[in-house]
């Protein structure tokens, strides 16, 4: 096997320009297959908590459907917090956005001169 030959998830590198919310991406890597149900990419499910509702939601708990609280075990009364690990990456992914601007202008030279110059 190549290096680059296997993958295990999708290209990070301009995530942040292609995700618009913080929260699909809480999700993914909670279980990638929420997201995108064909991922082989690996669950990070260390990287949350699940907790007892006090008396408000946690502002950031991920919103599971029935279907993924089952799944997961998610009992009625408890919520999946992501932790400050699970915050940080999520802020890291969302500043990757590699945008271009167009290319530069290039001048081309030959033999010492720009192109245009020798031509008179």
């Amino acid at each position: 096997m190549l290096l680059g030959d296997s993958r295990l998830g999708p290209d990070l590198m301009n995530v942040g320009q292609r995700q618009t919310s913080a929260e699909r991406l809480y999700l993914h890597l909670y279980d990638p297959r929420l997201t995108a149900p064909r991922s082989n990419m690996p669950a990070f499910p260390f990287l949350f908590t699940v907790r007892k509702i006090g008396a408000q939601p946690a502002p950031d708990a991920l919103v599971l459907s029935p279907l993924a609280r089952e799944q997961h075990h998610i009992h009625a009364g408890y919520e999946v917090v992501p932790s400050t690990r699970a915050r940080a990456l999520v802020a890291y992914l969302m500043s990757l956005k590699t945008t271009y601007d167009g290319y530069p202008e290039v001048q081309f030279v030959n033999n010492g001169k720009s192109q245009g110059e020798g031509e008179k």
